[in-house]
């Protein structure tokens, strides 16, 4: 591509990955490509920016796939759904990442605490979209990929756009950005103490008593947590870099800086065959 120097940036939008991830040097090769990196992740490079990452809203579906007449921002404020139901939460059965596995086990106890009172979509309920599964909800479980610094994810969002209080294990820094009295925090490390802040939430009628906390933190997902308009901020941001001749640049995949010798293929596909030997042994002793 033809870019004018210093104006190459990387925005990260993937929040599942392994906090040592980008610290492999095939990753930080990849990243040195780049002037500026817009990231959450753990970076220890002098171009990285710690930023929530740049993700879509997926209340209503793909925003590449779905396409529809009305703007996403017209449709969502004007979204008003009857509240029917009490609680849900979106929660698939993927197990790559500690805390996936600590979630879906919270998410199976939780369920077994409330039976019909939880309404548990996923790989085996699954919806059309998201609307279905928050929309006429007053409350929406939402858990993060990762629990630290600037993780919020397109999760928080979707439920603040279809108006359900957000119960939320995830960044603890989110009160940086959305309304204290719009969301209610949980710490999956304290069982019994998640369990009793989600039952008193619901007894206290946190939804009814913070409706307009709740509107206000929309309406900041629409302008603050547009993904055009964070994309427009940064661009307004370094206008002040000095425009110069535009140079061809390539752009390579993270692949490409990775050990590609017969050699590491094997050692790969040898550690790949040992994970699912450890995996299926766990299993017999776990």
């Amino acid at each position: 591509t033809s870019i004018a120097k210093d104006k190459l940036y990387f925005l990260n939008s993937e929040t599942r990955y392994e906090p040592s991830y980008f610290l492999k040097p095939s990753k930080e090769l990849f990243l040195k490509q780049f002037d500026k990196v817009y990231s959450p992740n753990f970076i220890n490079m002098n171009n990285v920016k710690n930023a929530p990452p740049y993700l879509m809203w997926r209340l209503r579906g793909d925003p590449f796939d779905d396409i529809n007449d009305v703007s996403d921002i017209e449709f969502f404020k004007n979204l008003s759904i009857k509240k029917e139901a009490l609680l849900s939460v979106y929660c698939t059965t993927k197990q790559i990442t500690e805390i996936q596995k600590v979630r879906l086990d919270f998410v199976k106890k939780l369920k077994k605490l409330l039976g019909d009172d939880l309404h548990w979509y996923g790989a085996d309920n699954k919806t059309e979209n998201k609307i279905e599964g928050i929309g006429k909800y007053k409350y929406h479980l939402v858990l993060e990929n990762q629990i630290s610094h600037n993780f919020i994810s397109e999760k928080l969002y979707d439920s603040f756009l279809g108006s359900a209080y957000p119960i939320y294990s995830g960044a603890p820094n989110a009160s940086d950005y959305f309304e204290k009295n719009s969301f209610l925090t949980i710490n999956l490390n304290d069982f019994n103490g998640s369990i009793q802040k989600i039952l008193g939430c619901i007894n206290n009628n946190n939804y009814e008593k913070n409706i307009e906390s709740l509107k206000r933190s929309k309406l900041v997902t629409l302008e603050k947590f547009n993904l055009i308009k964070r994309i427009d901020s940064i661009v307004e941001n370094n206008l002040e870099v000095k425009e110069s001749v535009s140079t061809i640049k390539t752009i390579y995949p993270k692949v490409y800086f990775e050990n590609k010798s017969r050699f590491a293929r094997i050692l790969f596909s040898i550690n790949q065959r040992v994970k699912k030997i450890y995996m299926y042994l766990e299993s017999f002793y776990s």
